[in-house]
């Protein structure tokens, strides 16, 4: 293709784009903002999943937005439900709203606090250190902007997490405070796209995630959705902490006073969802965690169809690389809802001395009654899986 030619291919794809937005816009008047993973709303929406209820949504696809829940929301028949499901779909009405058709710009600010106690100076139950009482506070405020298709919110918080836990990495200096949930994002039946720093996670909510997970702090990234409700493709490239030369995690290995260098570390991650039924959703997954002195944005892991299991080794190899692919089921049969990942980090089929590197994690809930959930889960995690 000529030069010429290429520029006006271009433009027209541009076009094609910016059309997409623009013819949406009166349509898309909604709220696009993302409910933050570890909002007490998806509590509630995991139980009426469970129950056969909100099928609209990804059930193991987070963050959600909040126009997708209020639309599962309105499309509830409640006189169906049972009282205590019912209860369970007010209380996400009181704390997300249902879409009130106003115009197509809006301004608004929320401000959250909270507290966690703990005997643990981690957090993380698995993972106890100390045995005396912590007390670890937050605040934080958001203010956002919606205009049809598009919204931009600005988040900061302060919690003594980040400064006091050490998986915080001590990651704040001023008013042990840092940004999070800020972002701008544009949504449109087949496309959506958001720049920022929010966290995500591909499974259940509480469940564990093996490729991609909102257990560690959230990091800024690009992140693209494209397809509808029974085929999607969701695509993430985000910037990760760096490492010093001489392999060491400190946070703060681009300082001077860094002797002996650092390497820039980055995560792309594609995933393909097929909903065959509203009780079924299959996902395969794939990640390349990849870093370099000299690594930077990529435009080969940006492409979100480019297949990293057969392409990550090829030549042009210009960072160091490792890749991860991985299966995804949920599955919900009357009332048993069965949820499973496999991922695999190598497998050697030349080499039968060499150990494989995987993790399997999934749970199994039944619904005993309408306030009673009983359930069982697995995590296994190979030695050498990283």
């Amino acid at each position: 293709m000529l030069p010429a030619e290429m520029l006006r291919a271009r433009v027209r794809l541009l076009a094609l784009l910016v059309g997409i937005v623009y013819l949406t816009h009166d349509v898309l008047a909604q709220d696009h903002r993302l409910i933050p993973t570890d909002d007490i709303a998806y509590r509630y929406i995991e139980r009426l999943q469970r129950r056969g209820h909100l099928a609209a949504l990804h059930p193991a696809a987070l963050p959600y937005r909040y126009a997708e829940v209020q639309a599962a929301l309105a499309a509830l028949d409640r006189e169906a439900m049972d009282p205590v499901a019912r209860r369970w779909a007010e209380l996400l009405v009181a704390r997300l709203g249902i879409t009130s058709g106003e115009g197509p710009s809006r301004l608004g600010a929320e401000l959250y606090a909270g507290v966690n106690l703990s005997d643990s100076r981690r957090l993380d139950p698995m993972r106890p250190l100390g045995d005396t009482l912590h007390v670890y506070e937050h605040i934080g405020a958001r203010v956002f902007l919606l205009h049809g298709p598009f919204v931009a919110q600005f988040g900061a918080r302060h919690d003594l997490y980040y400064d006091r836990d050490p998986d915080g990495l001590d990651a704040v200096k001023r008013l042990m405070a840092r940004g999070e949930d800020t972002y701008v994002g544009v949504h449109t039946p087949i496309l959506s796209l958001y720049l920022g720093r929010f966290a995500h996670h591909w499974a259940p909510p509480g469940a564990t995630a093996l490729l991609l997970s909102d257990n560690p702090r959230s990091f800024d990234a690009l992140s693209l959705r494209l397809g509808g409700e029974r085929l999607s493709i969701r695509s993430l490239l985000g910037e990760l902490d760096s490492i010093t030369a001489d392999g060491r995690y400190t946070g703060n290995a681009g300082d001077d006073s860094v002797r002996v260098g650092s390497e820039r570390r980055f995560l792309a991650a594609h995933r393909f969802d097929w909903r065959p039924h509203e009780n079924l959703a299959l996902s395969i997954m794939e990640s390349a965690l990849y870093s370099g002195a000299g690594s930077s944005l990529s435009l080969k892991y940006l492409n979100p169809l480019l297949p990293f299991f057969i392409e990550v080794d090829n030549a042009p190899k210009n960072d160091e690389n490792n890749g991860m692919i991985a299966g995804q089921i949920w599955l919900r049969l009357g009332r048993a809802t069965l949820q499973g990942q496999l991922l695999i980090d190598d497998l050697d089929v030349l080499n039968a001395k060499e150990p494989s590197s995987f993790a399997l994690a999934g749970t199994l809930v039944y619904v005993a009654a309408p306030r009673l959930d009983l359930g069982a889960w697995l995590d296994l995690v190979a030695a050498r899986t990283y």
